[in-house]
């Protein structure tokens, strides 16, 4: 007997750009911060985990903060777009660009979980990205709740 493999339904062509839905988690995720603070990497951070250009001084206030927010999302687009070549739904898109901005540009491009997404296998390529949990060597209960949010975006009905 041969397994059913699971078909997303709503699936869309490029482009894609993330909804207030994907802004929303973020925003929980990271918290607002109106004074630089730094991570366990050591980098700092202000606004809403923005990070580019950021000093130990470092303050913003709201619409800094929004601006950031908006041009960091602006470049996770920008990744989903060029390296992701199947279609996804908007619960898709919006759980991958939260997944970018918490974990960067570059680690989407060589992660091995797009490979698998660009094959067609959605749930193998899930199962990577959610393997993303850790910080400073153990087991963030704040990163497993991201990762938990995530996939139940990436997985919803349209």
């Amino acid at each position: 007997m041969k397994l059913q493999t699971w078909k997303p339904k709503g699936l869309m062509s490029k482009p894609w750009r993330r909804s207030w839905a994907c802004v929303e988690l973020i925003k929980a995720s990271e918290g607002y911060r109106e004074r630089a603070f730094p991570d366990y990497h050591g980098r700092y951070q202000c606004g809403w985990g923005h990070t580019n250009g950021v000093e130990p001084d470092t303050t913003c206030d709201l619409t800094k903060a929004e601006l950031w927010l908006s041009t960091d999302l602006d470049k996770c687009d920008a990744a989903l777009n060029a390296k992701v070549t199947v279609k996804l739904t908007q619960g898709m898109v919006d759980a991958l660009d939260d997944w970018i901005y918490n974990l960067g540009v570059g680690e989407f491009a060589s992660a091995p979980g797009l490979a698998l997404l660009n094959k067609g296998d959605y749930q193998a390529a899930w199962r990577h990205f959610y393997s993303y949990i850790y910080a400073g060597g153990h087991k963030s209960p704040g990163l497993m709740h991201r990762r938990e949010e995530e996939r139940q975006l990436f997985f919803s009905a349209v």
